[in-house]
């Protein structure tokens, strides 16, 4: 247009067809930004109109996905007043978010649901992104800052499935914080499933191997009527074994064996177990290597793993 070459009119009909080899990245956005910006009337609202459009198919419909996660996130930054009022904005955050985790970027992912919980939500939906929240902070090793987000998002007539999670979240993150009794307290009288391995998992991160190793051994009764043990409960019988033994307790050892050496048999836990639940007397160079490979098992990974699967954010939230 400079040098005289081509109209006005054929200029716009090849920055047209550019528009939509553009379409799906940021630099659809950024030229439909100018234009807003320096037209008026109809032409602005119309570019806005696009803009908006091209933002919500970005991250609605799968295209930002198959940008590189942190530049995904640039943008989502750049653009972010474009995010749409209502359930669709927050399924998009909750979309970014969830990609973010996936990757391991658990502090952009952080940010972004505080901005959502922040300025978004109020009500139920705030209290449960607010639990997501807390989730990916407790993973990020942020205990104090998960305690912080549930207390501030509390209200009352939360559904009972809410409540639960918040206080398993609650719970953990006291015992990150080494807070043992505090967290026994606020799980109570609890017996779901979920508590009994939480309050398991206390007593094991608190190396009360005693209590530890009969809470693991209850949570087994159930897993010994089937015809074979799960990954699961083969890692329980290697901790309630790796538990005896670190407590000394000779008579529980020989429980453990004759229980579960026929469960275990052909399984690769075998050996392992053979190892952590043989007689105190014979531990050993191989018992001690043992002991430190079970008691390193990291609880909170597992406890993170199961939460997630049970109690993952309501997509419509």
């Amino acid at each position: 247009m400079a040098a005289g070459t081509v109209s006005d009119k054929q200029a716009i009909e090849t920055l047209e067809r550019l528009r939509y080899r553009w379409r799906g990245d940021n630099l659809e956005l950024k030229t439909l930004r100018v234009a807003t910006q320096n037209f008026t009337g109809n032409d602005a609202r119309s570019a806005q109109d696009d803009m908006r459009g091209a933002f919500t198919d970005l991250y609605l419909k799968g295209g930002a996905n198959k940008l590189p996660p942190v530049q995904s996130l640039a943008m989502f930054y750049d653009n972010i007043d474009l995010t749409p009022i209502g359930t669709d904005g927050d399924d998009m955050i909750r979309r970014m978010s969830d990609r973010l985790v996936a990757v391991d970027l658990l502090g952009p992912a952080s940010d972004l649901l505080a901005y959502q919980v922040d300025k978004r939500l109020d009500g139920i939906a705030r209290a449960q992104v607010a639990t997501r929240l807390a989730a990916v902070q407790l993973m990020n090793r942020k205990p104090a800052d998960a305690i912080v987000s549930l207390r501030n998002s509390q209200i009352t007539g939360l559904p009972d499935d809410v409540m639960h999670g918040r206080l398993l979240i609650e719970a953990r993150a006291l015992v990150a914080l080494k807070q043992y009794d505090n967290a026994l307290d606020l799980i109570g009288v609890d017996e779901s499933a979920e508590v009994k391995q939480l309050r398991a998992d206390i007593y094991w991160e608190s190396g009360n191997w005693a209590v530890a190793a009969q809470k693991l051994e209850d949570m087994l009764i159930p897993a010994m009527a089937a015809p074979a043990f799960s990954p699961e409960d083969r890692m329980k019988a290697l901790r309630t074994g790796g538990a005896y033994s670190l407590a000394n307790d000779e008579k529980g050892l020989e429980r453990m064996r004759a229980a579960m050496t026929p469960k275990l048999k052909g399984a690769p836990e075998a050996s392992l177990f053979a190892v952590l639940s043989q007689p105190i007397e014979m531990h050993g160079l191989a018992f001690r290597e043992a002991a430190a490979q079970i008691a390193s098992v990291d609880t909170l990974k597992s406890f993170m793993s199961d939460f997630n699967k049970k109690f993952a954010v309501p997509k419509n939230s």
